[in-house]
Order: structure tokens, then sequence, then C-alpha cells
């Protein structure tokens, strides 16, 4: 094994909506203002100890790195809790609750945990300021109390909760958003925790967040997500949330929808599931702050409203800062300053903040991307990366630029022109750029009826010609001049596709997966297209495929990945005979995303969300392809650099990772030998036109595959031609300077390899 994985970024937040990654809360140092802890929902602990201006990881080793909660003790503040896993969404789930009692140099387990399988989060936590053995957290089980500081827990109240809040100096006073027959509602404790009462006069909702304020002690105030998410009210009481009056609504015909996507607040609907916060001032109650996708303030009470940032250029004058506001902390030791945690990082103000209030970026240094997807090419000097809310960016020399934006998704590389570059966003809104990144135009609209694909729609660089396309949404469409013309080669699959595979050994073989709510089906032609068949099950648990690969020796074979904790993770399928072998030993039992094979050296790595792992062709076990320098994150795409014999990982959470790919003992020999006396190229070297003539007799007069390999063993160009009787053909190709193997098939059958140089 040799594994040595070095972090590339993105560490750099560019302008405008462009950042680096979702955070989920911000905690303060009680006594050192400058010292602060983010945590993010699959990317880990960060502290910084100067205001933002440098970070490090804390916990790279946890066995999950999502964090919904952070706690110092505030009697002594190197004990610090985390509740782990993702609060706003699924991106990763609970562990249970992590304790440093070094200020986060060690991290130790307490009595309250969950394992992986179990698909629970922990949402909030209170440290009781008096009695700091005292905890409560809030989990979607109820909500926990523990009095020996973490050792044992008892349930006190069974329901989901997902946001737990102390009053702001009375230690018997606790609130708590949670479930109550069938919706969200406010819960109120007179107890410390022990038990809980629904307080009336707030309208079920999707979701609720509740804010308190020392300005006024009396003073709880609730925003509400209807059924669409879009705002149903602001709510305020005056008796320490006994009761409460709507103090505000998302007006006629939502014209005053404050968690809309526009930031004129004038549409319906929103994202209230996913972002959704608010937070009073500590010194003025009338000050309000409620965040959506974007943020608004009020300054009497929440009975009116003005924008004071916006995630896109709507409003004149209003600040543009990264959409999707999950978390608002005024900082106790600084209480005019406002921290804001969004999908693109860590913001900070200060109050009273207006339509032109500065929003200074504290996220320089972080390395917390949620990549999607990497495109790796052996001609290129960089890689492309597919971001969570972060678009598509171009990694280069230690720093990052922004290709296209919205969600990255799928990107792609050509194989021999560095400058052809593929990018997508959400639902497979596809764009394509021909001068490395320049421009980019849209080349989903040329698919007829430009459809919508799944949130992560595939689509690859066909492995026998760089011009040949092929995507998938409800149909499979090819392109065969880089994405100017499409058409579908598929029936309607009345379901998103998932996964895309194709092999090089022969091009008429296509391979998908079509998912819906249960279930993966995988789908597969051998006449590209006029028939489709459906592959049987590997079993009845209803898996869900993550990632699918060609046998690089038998285009009959196919690997699949699937994302479960169960068994059978990884598994090739025989499509001749239906029979599955399932090939995961030593595998943890974790959710696998993807699967590369390594031309080179014959070998397959995997991501899994522990990280990658590897295995030589015939080996009969995976090996963690890891030394200690890759942090336990989900690898949700690997690539492979040939020319520099190097892998690239895109995590989900601590952005894009490189390391030397594994050395195999195995010695390799080529499947067909190179043969000058069985075909010749003439003149060789050559500018591209050439003659190619074979001896094989069974081959004169026949239809056969020409195929042009780079000496990475990329497919730069294909044709079929009829050799004449005499076993020739003329050929023309339009191919960089350089040293390349031709081979001639014939009916998937590689008859003969030889170079050629082209000038």
């Amino acid at each position: 094994m040799d594994a040595n994985w070095t972090f590339h970024g993105p560490t750099n937040p560019l302008s405008g909506n462009f950042g680096l990654g979702r955070l989920t809360v911000v905690e303060f140092h009680p006594t050192d203002s400058n010292v602060y802890i983010i945590g993010t929902p699959g990317g880990g602990i960060w502290r910084t100890k100067d205001d933002g201006a440098t970070w490090a990881p804390l916990n790279d080793f946890f066995p999950v790195l999502g964090v919904a909660d952070i706690d110092y003790n505030p009697q002594n503040p190197n004990t610090i809790y985390v509740c782990t896993g993702d609060r706003d969404a699924g991106d990763t789930y609970s562990m249970g609750i992590f304790k440093s009692t070094d200020g986060g140099a060690t991290w130790d387990t307490t009595g309250f945990q969950y394992p992986f399988t179990a698909s629970k989060k922990t949402n909030g936590l209170i440290v009781n300021p008096i009695d700091t053995n005292s905890l409560t957290v809030a989990t979607s089980d109820g909500i926990y109390k523990s009095y020996d500081a973490g050792k044992s827990w008892t349930l006190l109240y069974t329901g989901y909760f997902q946001q737990l809040l102390p009053h702001p100096t009375d230690t018997a006073i606790m609130f708590a958003a949670g479930s109550y027959q069938g919706a969200q509602n406010v819960f109120r404790s007179n107890d410390g925790g022990t038990s809980w009462q629904v307080v009336s006069g707030v309208n079920n909702g999707r979701r609720v967040e509740i804010a308190v304020t020392k300005a006024n002690t009396a003073v709880v105030k609730v925003v509400v997500a209807k059924s669409d998410y879009g705002l149903e009210g602001i709510y305020n009481s005056t008796d320490t949330g006994k009761t409460f009056t709507k103090i505000f609504d998302d007006g006629t015909n939502c014209s005053t929808n404050i968690l809309a996507s526009s930031p004129k607040g004038d549409e319906c609907a929103g994202q209230g599931w996913y972002d959704l916060s608010i937070e009073i001032s500590p010194l003025d109650e009338n000050q309000v702050v409620v965040g959506g996708v974007n943020t608004w303030v009020s300054t009497n009470g929440g009975s009116s409203w003005k924008l004071v940032n916006q995630w896109k250029n709507t409003v004149t004058g209003v600040t543009i800062v990264h959409a999707d506001k999950h978390f608002h902390k005024f900082h106790p030791l600084q209480p005019s300053t406002l921290f804001e945690c969004n999908d693109g990082g860590l913001f900070k103000t200060y109050a009273p903040m207006s339509t032109n209030s500065i929003w200074d970026n504290k996220s320089e240094g972080l390395g917390i991307t949620q990549f999607y997807r990497n495109a790796v090419s052996d001609a290129a000097t960089y890689v492309l990366g597919g971001a969570q809310d972060n678009g598509t960016k171009m990694l280069v020399g230690g720093t990052s630029q922004q290709m296209t934006g919205a969600d990255g998704m799928e990107c792609q590389m050509d194989p021999v022109d560095s400058n052809i570059l593929y990018t997508a966003q959400q639902y497979g809104e596809l764009r394509r750029s021909v001068d490395g990144g320049q421009k980019f135009t849209d080349i989903q609209g040329n698919i007829p009826g430009k459809p919508k694909g799944a949130w992560i729609t595939p689509y690859i660089i066909h492995p026998v010609g760089r011009n040949v396309l092929v995507a998938g949404y409800n149909y499979v469409f090819v392109s065969t001049d880089y994405g100017d013309n499409w058409s579908a080669i598929s029936p309607n699959f009345f379901n998103n596709i998932t996964q895309l595979a194709a092999t090089a050994i022969d091009d008429k073989y296509l391979f998908c997966a079509t998912v819906t709510s249960s279930a993966s089906t995988i789908r597969y032609t051998t006449d590209f297209g006029n028939a489709w068949k459906v592959l049987s099950p590997i079993n009845s648990n209803m898996l869900t495929v993550s990632g699918l690969m060609v046998d690089p020796f038998c285009k009959d074979s196919l690997w699949v990945t699937y994302r479960t904790y169960t068994a059978d993770k990884v598994a090739v399928a025989d499509i001749r005979t239906g029979k599955w072998t399932v090939v995961d030993n030593g595998l943890p039992d974790v959710p696998v995303n993807c699967i590369e094979y390594d031309k080179s050296n014959n070998t397959l790595y995997i991501g899994t969300d522990l990280g990658v792992f590897y295995k030589e062709y015939n080996d009969t076990a995976w090996q963690y392809f890891n030394n200690g320098t890759l942090p336990n994150v989900e690898v949700m795409d690997l690539g492979i650099n040939n020319t520099t014999n190097t892998i690239w990982a895109a995590t989900y959470g601590r952005g894009m990772w490189s390391s030397p790919t594994h050395k195999s003992t195995t010695c390799i020999a080529n499947t067909i030998p190179l043969a000058q006396d069985v075909v010749t190229i003439a003149p060789n070297p050559n500018y591209g036109d050439f003659n190619i003539s074979t001896k094989n007799l069974a081959l004169k007069g026949k239809s056969t595959a020409i195929r042009i390999m780079n000496m990475a063993g990329i497919v730069v160009w294909r044709n079929d031609v009829v050799l004449s009787k005499d076993g020739g053909a003329k050929i023309k190709v339009d191919l960089p300077r350089g040293t390349y193997l031709v081979e001639v098939l014939h009916e998937g059958t590689i008859f003969a390899k030889t170079k050629m140089v082209v000038f």
C-alpha cells in the first residue's frame, strides 16, 4: 500500500455567491473572543484562534465528520461536546455525542452513542451553566438527560426534536422545536428538561425555529415554515414562551414571504425544511434576524422586515452573500457582532444592520467543500470538481477557479484536449467549454425536449471516441459531435437515470441504473440501444446503486457498488447468466459510493463513507488505502491521471485530495502483444494520414474496427472500416503530436496492435 494523500483545497472563497462549503453551527469560546469553532455537515470541526484569519481541523478521524451542534463547558472551556451528524439534511447521520477535555486536541465517546446503521440524529445540546454535569440533548428519538457529564443518559420525552434552546438566565426553562401530532411545534420545559409541554398560539408547521434574548428574558420569538416550506408566520411571546401571538405572515399571494428564494420575498414556497434560522440581538429585543435563502432583519420586533443580504443581485444596493442560511448567532463577548453560517461558509457583520451592511467572509482556509464528482484527464494539469451549492471549480496550483455556478454536479474533461470541459448543474443542465473554462455554452438545450434529469444527472465521454457523449435522463441520449446534436437510443424508462457505464471493448454495450424512492434498476443494451434488458437484482433488499463499471477484461461483466450498511456493497454481475458475485471481503459496513480501475497496474479502487479502499484485480480482499493522511470522509468520486500515476478523490466535506497510485507487485502481460508482422502503418511517423494493412487472411474483406489510444490507454479515435481484399484501409485522423497505439478489432476481439507516431 503506497497511499500518501495531499489536500488540494479549495480554501479560497471567491466573490459573490461562490463559496467553499456548508456550515451548520458556530460556537464561541466563553472567555476569548478570538476563539471560536464551526461545525459542518460532512467536513468535521474547525477552530480559529485569531478571529477567522487561520483555521485548523480538530476531528478528521471521527468515524463520522458531520456536526450538528457544539457546546463549550462555560466553567471549563477545555471541555467541549459535539453532536455528530447533519441537523438540516441527511448528508451524514449521528454516531452520538463526543467529548474533549483538552480543548479539542483529543476526543472520546460519551455514553450517548448510535451505530452507523441507525440513521439517527443528535440535533442540539445544552450544558447547564451552573451544574455543568447536567446535559440535555435533542435527538430524532426524543429528549435525553445526563447528570454525570455524559456518562449515562435517560430518555425523558419521545419524539423528533430539531432544536434545543436554553432560557438566557433561568436554567429551569428550556425550549425545543419538535414533532407533535404530525407537525412541528414549540415545546417548553419548566424543570430543566425533565418534562415538556406543547405551547399554545403557534400554528403547526413543517419546521419551527426559536430565539430568545438577554435584552428581555421574557421575550421568545418563533419562525414557522409551512407545508411548501415558505413562511407560515413569525410569532412573539412576552411571557417566557407560555403563549404566543402571530405578528407577521407571508401576506397576500405570498407578497411578504421572507423565506422565498426571491430576494424580493414576493413568491410562494421556500426551503424551510433545509435552511431556517432566527436570532434576536442580546442588546435590543426589537432587532430580529431571520434566515432562509436570504437574510432579513426587523427593527420593530418582527412586525416588518428588510433584506440585509441576498444570494443573487436582485435588489439594488443589498450585499450579495451566499445562499441558504442555517444558523445565526450574536457573539456573546461582542454582542453587536452577528455571525451567519450558510452553504458557502462563515460570514460576519455588525449591528445595527442595514441593506448595505458589510458582511466579512471568515471562511478563508477552511477545507470543507462537498464535492459530488470530479474530472481527471491525462492531458490536464488540473482537476474539476462539482460541489454542493458551490458550482464547478477548477483546482490548479493550490487555488480554485470558478467554472460554473449553482450546484456543481457531474463534470468531464476531454482525454486529449484539456481545453474542452463539460460541467453540469442540478437536474442535468449541461455546459461545454472549448477554451479551458473561459466561456461555457448550454448543450442541454440541444437535447430533444430539454429534459430534466436526476439531481446528479450522469453523462460520460464514451471510451471509444472523445466526440461521443452519453447522457442519462428518463431516456439515454447520445451525441456524436461533442454535444451539439443528440438522439435518444432508449425507450422512456419513466424514472431518472442515475448511473451510466460504457466499455472500450465493444462500443455497442451500454449500462444504466434508474432509481425510484425504494430501489434501483439496472438495464443494459448490447446493440447500442436497439434493445434494452433488465438485469436481475442482486437480492430483494432494494439497494441503491451508487456506481457502475464494465469489467476491463470482459464486456459482459458489470461491477456495481451500493450505498448500503449491510452486505453486498460491491458485486460483479455476469449479464449472460444473471449470476452475481459479491466482492466486499475486507470492507467495513459502510456505503460504497464509486469504483475506478487503474489500467496501468491492474488495480481497483472504491470510494466509501470512510475513505478509499483498493485491491489488485485478482486479490480476494479489499485493503484500506490510507496511511493516516486522508480524513475519515465520504469519498464520492475517484479519477486517475495515468501521466502522473495519481489518484484523485472528491470528498463530500473535505475538498479534493490526491495520492500516488498503488504500486502493483503483479506483473501484467499485454493481452495482445505488439505485432508489427501482423499489422503495419505506413508512413510511420505520419501527420495523421496513413495506410493500415494486415497480413491476417481472416480479416481481409471484413468489417473491422480501428482504435487509436494514447500511451495512457485512453481511446482518442475509433471507426469501423471494411478492409480491402488486400487487407488494407486508408485512415485520416486529427490528433496532437505524440505516440499512439493502433489496434485492429473484429467482433470485439483485438487481433493486432502496433505503435504509431504522429508529427
